[in-house]
């Protein structure tokens, strides 16, 4: 997370069963990719004091590599202008800056159109350049 908080988080990801990244093939590719995102809380939510994916781009803003227990996000801008995954592909930007202060992993938990994330905590281990 940057200075602006749930609001604007650089997150990698890799995932089957869904195509939401330009990066992948078809909806069982698996590859690494990254997304910016904006989490919040809806109201009605299903993800009770969870927060839920609110925006997200389709496009895979910067680079990541993955190695074993490690990944190496790189290039991120700053701001990212982007679309909304189809079939909305509503016009997304969100700004989260350069300023990195926390390095999380966390889980997905789709409940119906509500993507939730939960088990959220702090990375054993943080570089930063």
């Amino acid at each position: 997370m940057t200075a602006e908080g749930l609001k604007a988080v650089m997150v990698s990801t890799t995932h089957a069963g869904i195509k939401d990244s330009e990066d992948q093939r078809n909806a069982a590719d698996p590859i690494w990719h990254n997304h910016y995102v904006s989490l919040g809380s809806l109201p009605g939510s299903p993800c009770g004091s969870d927060p839920q994916v609110t925006a997200i781009t389709f496009q895979s803003p910067g680079d990541v590599l993955v190695s074993k227990d490690k990944a190496i996000m790189s290039n991120l801008p700053g701001k990212f202008t982007g679309t909304s995954p189809p079939p909305d592909g509503k016009p997304v930007t969100i700004n989260p800056g350069t300023n990195v202060k926390d390095v999380v992993s966390f889980v997905l938990k789709p409940i119906g159109k509500a993507v939730c994330v939960t088990d959220i905590h702090p990375a054993d281990k943080v570089i930063k350049n």
